[in-house]
């Protein structure tokens, strides 16, 4: 066992152990989220359908649709995470089910539709009915098993937000994105493993702090526009 998958192990037990507790959070409180600089600055937000045991993110993107942000959520094209909007269809109890355009694929995971808007990455057809021009500044919800408090992330092992991140740090301004890990505080680790392909994030909010990571390895303020 490597040291990746032994980080693994270990992450994955105490997520486990943390979400059997009756009493642990479903999300990080709506106002840590919603006080931060890169979502109030933010025109578009990239969320993530969970996985089991991961931070739902329903009902922070319910509350950046209702604040007049474009919302979107990836689908898995190949290798690759392509960003298609989304919208709400039910009120007040969002979830899953309340968005329009999702289908369950890989895993049981609800996905956008291969037709509904996409975002990010540009279509190779500009005119394309399904392109949609992403507003800029982009705020990113990154998960993961845990981060590090210097935004070290540990995924899953399928580099899918990976390679993500670095194509948006090839394509995007670094003023012009923020990305933002979410979690639980049982899943920031000391030290994650890295190599040379793997991204950090900007900051990790969890269920009580903002995590500010200055030595990520992509830096950036919150948006220099």
């Amino acid at each position: 066992m490597n040291a990746k998958q032994n980080a693994r192990r270990i992450a994955s037990a105490r997520l486990r152990a943390f979400r059997a507790s009756p009493t642990a959070p479903a999300y990080p409180a709506h106002s840590l989220f919603t006080a931060q600089t890169a979502y109030q600055r933010a025109r578009t937000v990239f969320f993530y359908a969970p996985l089991p045991l991961e931070i739902d993110p329903y009902a922070l993107a319910y509350t950046a649709e209702n604040a007049g942000k474009h919302v979107a959520l990836p689908r898995v094209s190949g290798n690759d995470l392509h960003f298609h909007a989304v919208t709400y269809a039910c009120t007040p109890h969002p979830s899953v089910s309340c968005f329009t355009t999702l289908c369950p694929r890989t895993r049981g995971i609800r996905e956008p539709d291969a037709h509904s808007p996409r975002l990010y990455p540009p279509h190779p057809s500009p005119n394309t009915p399904a392109q949609r021009t992403l507003a800029l500044p982009l705020l990113i919800v990154v998960p993961a098993l845990a981060f590090s408090t210097n935004g070290a992330r540990l995924g899953r092992g399928g580099g899918h937000y990976d390679r993500f991140l670095a194509r948006i740090a090839a394509t995007i301004p670094a003023g012009s994105y923020y990305t933002l890990g979410l979690c639980f505080d049982c899943q920031i680790m000391a030290v994650i493993p890295q190599e040379a392909h793997d991204q950090s994030v900007h900051a990790v909010l969890t269920e009580t702090r903002l995590i500010s990571c200055a030595t990520a390895r992509a830096p950036a303020p919150p948006f220099s526009l």
